[in-house]
């Protein structure tokens, strides 16, 4: 009586603690969102802000621990807390809070402002012929929550704040597709906690750029191809072919999934009769984003006479490697040549884009400038293919993983900004070629399994159709900044290596092939005369 009374005592005053540490937090963290944006908390308080989140966690989970669960609540916290995701979730939020709030910044860049003041409707049939409106419309929400709840000044950090959030979930998506896909459970930990942990993931969260949103959307993306291969069902084929759409309006890169995709139907439909009826209505659903792509880029016919998704891949980045290599001399088209030799002798190189870029397009129009960087192209036809096959050789043991949000000023220029560097290189070690081997082992090995055991595995070829054709497009589509266009292949390759490393351990067990997720398969045997 008297051990449950004290642990009644107890009970309340870590309720009361519990209180008044999430209050000091509270003040702390107004304290920091609501100060100017670009003025960090000194580092006690942010420690203190930090780790008074998880400490009032903790004893959230130790008040409904201490005399047994007396109600639904209690029970569900005492699963969840055992739960091995948790620990995960708790290990991973805490590693990136410190290397967050001590290393890095929340950083803007040229193309911010591109998406920051996008000012076109969609639905009013206006579009942007540079941008996709799926992350201006992200921001825009985020906008939208920060003028009604507070100030405009904490825009920034909003972003970044909410961008972290989406992160973290996708952690636990990660761990959710490893349970689908492998057997073994420390695996499973083991890759949510890698992936968790990646300076190469969670420090675009501090950019306002896609890449943060579109690592959330290619994470998701697969965890509803592994959700759909689990248990086919017609709603979730029908979700996988419009979140397709999705997300090739946050990130233009990403209209590689629409083929993927409909390959991925059309072999289940072929080699699994059970999941033929969700296969076509899969394949419907494929087209129907398809359609909804050709309606978007009729739009941008509309209203800038230039049929595509994006000007990018045309205006920006072919007509660079025309500049860059010196094909801009065209006589077919004189009145642009000259006008971009011209601008090219008179512009800093560092200012190309502002001057001629975005003015281009107010001289000519963006078919004739598509036509012309066309016709130089293939004027230098021979030069092209040289060039690319070399951007090819330079890019091959360039790491996929780079630093690109930004460290704090008192960590420029010195010896710890070069050792976070390394780690960030070194936590996701694969090269471009690297990415490449791993891809063709891959199919090797399904091919093997498919000749000798008659499998097939959906895991291992999904996996490697997502980062070969992410690679290839973002490779082929760029003149410059490759990793972080390519950055996207990081969750595939990661679920990849760990795909291997459970294999292993399951064939030393000798249960491997046995799960729901491969498909096994007969060839017919030929009738004899």
């Amino acid at each position: 009586m008297l051990l449950k009374d004290k642990k009644s005592v107890l009970k309340y005053v870590l309720l009361g603690v519990n209180s008044l540490l999430l209050a000091f937090t509270y003040i702390l963290f107004q304290r920091y969102i609501g100060g100017d944006t670009r003025v960090n908390l000194f580092s006690l308080s942010r420690t203190v802000m930090f780790f008074g989140i998880f400490v009032s966690i903790f004893l959230l989970f130790l008040i409904c621990n201490l005399d047994g669960a007396h109600n639904k609540f209690e029970k569900m916290i005492q699963r969840v807390s055992k739960h091995p995701m948790f620990t995960v979730f708790f290990a991973v939020s805490i590693f990136r809070l410190i290397y967050r709030s001590y290393f890095l910044t929340s950083t803007i860049y040229y193309d911010t402002k591109t998406y920051t003041t996008y000012p076109f409707n969609l639905l009013a049939g206006q579009t942007d012929i540079f941008r996709t409106p799926g992350y201006p419309y992200f921001l825009k929400v985020i906008k939208f929550f920060v003028n009604l709840f507070t100030n405009a000044n904490v825009f920034y950090n909003v972003v970044a704040v909410s961008q972290s959030i989406l992160s973290m979930i996708s952690v636990v998506l990660i761990y959710l597709i490893a349970r689908k896909i492998f057997k073994s459970k420390k695996v499973s930990v083991l890759t949510a906690t890698v992936y968790g942990i990646l300076p190469a993931v969670f420090n675009y969260d501090s950019c306002v750029l896609t890449e943060s949103l579109s690592f959330f959307c290619m994470v998701l993306f697969i965890y509803l191809v592994f959700l759909f291969i689990e248990k086919p069902k017609i709603y979730k084929a029908i979700i996988l072919g419009l979140f397709a759409f999705v997300m090739i309006m946050v990130r233009p890169t990403f209209v590689y999934i629409l083929p993927v995709l409909a390959v991925f139907f059309i072999a289940r439909f072929i080699f699994v009769s059970a999941d033929r009826k969700k296969c076509v209505v899969g394949i419907l659903s494929v087209a129907l984003s398809g359609l909804m792509l050709l309606g978007y880029c009729g739009l941008n016919y509309k209203n800038y006479g230039y049929f595509n998704i994006s000007s990018v891949s045309v205006t920006v980045n072919e007509l660079k490697i025309v500049m860059d290599n010196g094909w801009q001399e065209n006589k077919d088209y004189a009145e642009i040549s000259n006008y971009v030799s011209s601008q090219m002798k008179v512009t800093d190189s560092t200012l190309w884009i502002p001057n001629i870029v975005e003015k281009l397009p107010s001289v000519y129009s963006y078919s004739e400038i598509d036509d012309y960087v066309s016709d130089c192209i293939a004027k230098n036809k021979e030069k092209y293919n040289k060039y690319n096959l070399d951007k090819v050789k330079n890019l091959s043991n360039l790491p996929i993983a780079t630093q690109y949000s930004a460290y704090k000023a008192m960590y420029k220029d010195t010896s710890l900004s070069d050792l976070l560097d390394w780690f960030v290189t070194f936590s996701f070690p694969f090269t471009f070629l690297q990415c490449m081997l791993l891809v063709l082992l891959s199919l090797v090995f399904a091919v093997a399994v498919l000749i000798k055991r008659k499998i097939i595995c959906w895991q291992a070829v999904g996996l490697s159709a997502i980062i070969f054709s992410h690679i290839f497009v973002s490779v082929y589509g760029s003149m410059a900044e490759f990793a972080r266009l390519s950055a996207m292949v990081v969750p595939a390759v990661v679920l990849l290596v760990f795909y291997f490393v459970d294999l292993f351990l399951n064939s030393i067990r000798k249960n491997k092939f046995d799960g729901k997720n491969y498909s096994k398969i007969k060839f017919k045997k030929e009738v004899e005369q």
